[in-house]
Parts: C-alpha cells; structure tokens; sequence
C-alpha cells in the first residue's frame, strides 16, 4: 500500500488545485463591476463542477494517505484533527453556498436578491480558500 503514496499525494494536490481554482474562477466571475444572472450561473458551475469535485479527490486521497501511513501514526497529532475539522467546514460551506445558489437561480431574482447573493458568494468563496491555505499550513508546519 506504500507503493502507492506517491500517487495519492499527487491525486491529493490535484483535487487542491480543482478546489482552490475553482473557488477562485467563482469569485473573479462575481467580483464584475455589473452583476449579471449569466456571471451567477457560470459561477455556480465553477463551485459545482470544478471545486466540489476537487473537494471530494482532496478527502478521498486524504482518506487514502492516511490509511497507508497507518491510522497510528496520527494518534496525538492535533494538527490532523483540525485539519479534518476544517476539511468538514469547507464542505459544509460549499454544499450550503451550492444549495441557497441552486434555489435563488432556479427563480428568476431581480437585481437586489442577485446582488445580495453574489456577495454572500464572494464571501463564501474567500473563506473556504482562506481555510484552505490554513489547512496547507497545518500540514506544512505541524505546529500542534
């Protein structure tokens, strides 16, 4: 199982580059100076399609590493359980921001209701790649 760590790890930063891209593109897509349902839509399919997917890589080959370094290994390490905690906040954050979105597009929202809910995106989005860089320090680090 060892064999294969290297190609988990490199799994691992793939599904980090789908999510923190595609929370990217979906901020720059609502950041425009004009909000539009088009821009809305198109980053919504950017959090839908490119970052949630990332998000489930990342978990999944975590899952993976840490199972061929043996679960033992990380007994004690309070790094690893923030990390999984943050990981879990990060999902929370997104499939919350894919739902409320999901549910206000289906409507056709006037101005106010689509400038209000591309804010709260952009928030969103800032936060999960601020937890993101907090969860590549903890691993860079170890400070716990």
């Amino acid at each position: 199982m060892e064999f294969m760590l290297p190609i988990y790890r490199l799994l691992h930063f793939f599904g980090l580059a789908l999510l923190l891209g595609g929370t990217i593109t979906s901020w720059v897509l609502v950041k425009k100076e004009r909000p539009s349902l088009e821009s809305a839509r198109l980053a919504w399919n950017c959090m839908h399609l490119v970052a949630s997917c990332g998000l489930v890589i990342l978990i999944f080959t975590g899952i993976l590493q840490s199972a061929a370094l043996y679960w033992e290994h990380f007994q004690g390490s309070f790094y690893m359980h923030l990390k999984v905690a943050l990981a879990i906040i990060i999902l929370g954050l997104l499939f919350w921001d894919m739902r409320t979105q999901k549910n206000i597009l289906r409507q056709q929202p006037d101005h106010e209701i689509l400038i209000d809910m591309l804010s709260k995106r952009q928030a969103i989005a800032l936060s999960i790649c601020f937890l993101t860089l907090v969860i590549m320090w903890l691993v860079s680090y170890r400070p716990f």
